[in-house]
């Protein structure tokens, strides 16, 4: 499962899921553009070609290039045995500057609740 992608609006600076392992991964951005990208629209064979053709003058313009991030574990991959361990350090990263929409970190909230809340219920039936 992804909890949140590069791509994710506004800005996500982190990659983060559950790896087939059972892990919890966490690429951390490396690099960033000063302006974001234009997104690509679908809406119609036209405006895909013409957002396209944005993107790319965007990708191309020499004042826009990717720059070391400059902070901490900028560019790492960084894994974890449990949910609860990888949002304590999505919380430690988006102190350090890094930024992760706040749905991110309320729906990982969310399935921690949850999950305690399946675990007691198995103890008191159980």
């Amino acid at each position: 499962m992804t909890y949140c992608h590069w791509d994710d609006a506004p800005r996500c600076d982190l990659h983060c899921y559950e790896a087939r392992d059972g892990s919890y991964v966490i690429h951390v951005r490396g690099l960033i553009r000063p302006r974001p990208l234009p997104p690509v629209d679908t809406s119609s064979a036209r405006a895909r070609r013409d957002s396209t053709q944005l993107r790319w003058i965007a990708e191309c313009d020499p004042a826009n290039q990717p720059a070391p991030m400059g902070l901490p574990f900028a560019g790492e991959l960084l894994t974890y045995p449990t949910l609860h361990a990888m949002r304590d350090q999505i919380g430690v990263l988006c102190g350090l500057g890094y930024h992760v929409p706040a749905s991110v970190l309320e729906g990982i909230d969310i399935e921690l609740t949850d999950y305690r809340l399946s675990t007691i219920s198995e103890e008191i039936v159980g």
